[in-house]
């Protein structure tokens, strides 16, 4: 009788226990989904949001913003104008009569880490105009940080339609193993094209990497809101470090994922080319080194696209030789604390042997 009572005593605690335990999971998770979301959906956290998700894109700018950043060690003032682009000048998707309209494409080397004035895309409209006196130019910055090859491809379609005359893609050093990522969210049509890069995580939650949080519909879910958005969070970190991991083409020697993902990116430019082509729009390429490319001597990749642009008849500019050639340390042209960004000298050089490519290939400007 006494063990009886002693085990019900001993169940009851355990009882307690639990009840205890899971009250108090529950209530945290509940308290604090509701407190993280409000904080998160606040008017001032809603103002410092620069990316929005995009059903299309994954993610992409969000329109008329103006924001300034610090993160590189000074001020730098960003604009985003209504149509989405990476710019203070507002578009409108047919040129002036007699303007001659180049539209970039690319991911933050393109959209560039400077100020508004100091910009490459900026810095090429006002040489155009220098070298070539009696034409009009118009250059349209289309760049947005952490896209690659994929988006690249979907904003081809956008870009054709601003009726551009030149379409230049800016190819980042990690663009390879972002695309490998977001191989995972990719969509293709029945033809097997690529067609989308969903944001979705879910059925439950609307959650990407630069995007919103939206409170869930059901009562019984937001309990476990925060539980499921840290595993999340850390699913996603580990699914990009193994992409990262995977698919390296810094190696000296590429494995078969690398190859494979390799010739999947190269392709989609290659479509680009053809549909340019076939719209009587010339397509120019280039590619980004970081600072390693310097520092380790590693060409691989650069060499690799330069090859592939070689073998496609498609025009290259290949600012990694160009800045070789020139005197001086090329660490210098990166910012101190970011050696994957160019700085404003930076911009000025790209700016500078685009300048010298387009003077050596007026035909591609001709009226």
């Amino acid at each position: 009788m006494i063990l009886k009572g002693r085990f019900i005593k001993l169940l009851a605690k355990i009882c307690l226990a639990f009840f205890v335990f899971f009250s108090a999971f529950f209530g945290f998770n509940f308290v604090g989904s509701w407190l993280f979301l409000l904080w998160y959906n606040s008017p001032r956290k809603i103002a410092e949001k620069t990316l929005q998700d995009d059903p299309v894109f994954h993610h992409k700018w969000i329109p008329n913003k103006h924001f300034s950043s610090s993160a590189r060690g000074s001020r730098v003032d960003f604009w985003i104008n209504c149509a989405g682009f990476p710019m203070k000048k507002e578009t409108a998707l047919r040129p002036e009569p007699g303007t001659t309209r180049i539209f970039l494409i690319g991911d933050s080397n393109t959209a560039g880490v400077v100020d508004e004035c100091s910009k490459w895309s900026v810095l090429l409209e006002a040489g155009l105009c220098k070298i070539f006196p009696s034409q009009s130019f118009e250059v349209i910055n289309s760049g947005v940080s952490s896209w690659s090859f994929v988006q690249y491809f979907f904003m081809s379609r956008v870009a054709l339609e601003y009726k551009p005359k030149i379409l230049i893609v800016g190819i980042d050093m990690t663009d390879l193993s972002n695309d490998a990522y977001y191989q995972t969210f990719l969509k293709r049509n029945s033809s097997g094209e690529p067609e989308a890069v969903t944001p979705l995580h879910s059925d439950k939650i609307l959650l990407a990497t630069t995007g919103t949080y939206t409170i869930p519909h059901s009562f019984a879910e937001r309990p476990f809101f925060l539980l499921d958005f840290f595993l999340w969070r850390r699913s996603q970190n580990s699914l990009y470090q193994d992409s990262s991991n995977q698919v390296d083409w810094f190696r000296p020697k590429w494995n078969e994922k690398t190859e494979q993902q390799f010739y999947f990116s190269m392709s989609l430019i290659s479509k680009i080319q053809q549909e340019c082509a076939r719209r009587g729009i010339f397509l120019v390429v280039t590619a980004f080194p970081h600072a390693r490319n310097f520092q380790e001597h590693r060409e691989s990749p650069l060499g690799r696209i330069q090859e592939w642009m070689k073998q496609n008849n498609i025009y290259y500019v290949d600012l990694h030789t160009k800045i070789l050639s020139l005197q001086g340390n090329p660490l210098e042209i990166f910012w101190k604390n970011d050696p994957t960004h160019f700085n404003e000298a930076g911009n000025r050089l790209i700016s500078e042997v685009i300048l010298d490519f387009f003077d050596s290939h007026r035909e591609l400007l001709a009226p």
